[in-house]
């Protein structure tokens, strides 16, 4: 959930640039919080014990 957290301001902090007239600004701001987006996704599945039971289970069995 904290993924779509960034998502979420990044709406306003594009909307504040494209207000404000910097549109090569508010294209920055998106693309920076995608990229976190991706990380933290990225790291929630990583370090979630859940995921890697799943992730590792040796018997084919996944669910």
């Amino acid at each position: 959930m904290i993924h779509l957290a960034f998502f979420a301001g990044t709406g306003v902090k594009v909307a504040n640039e494209l207000g404000a007239g910097n549109g090569q600004e508010a294209k920055f701001a998106a693309k920076v919080s995608a990229a976190e987006s991706v990380w933290s996704q990225f790291y929630s599945m990583v370090f979630n014990p859940s995921y890697q039971e799943w992730l590792w289970a040796q018997d084919g069995k996944h669910g």
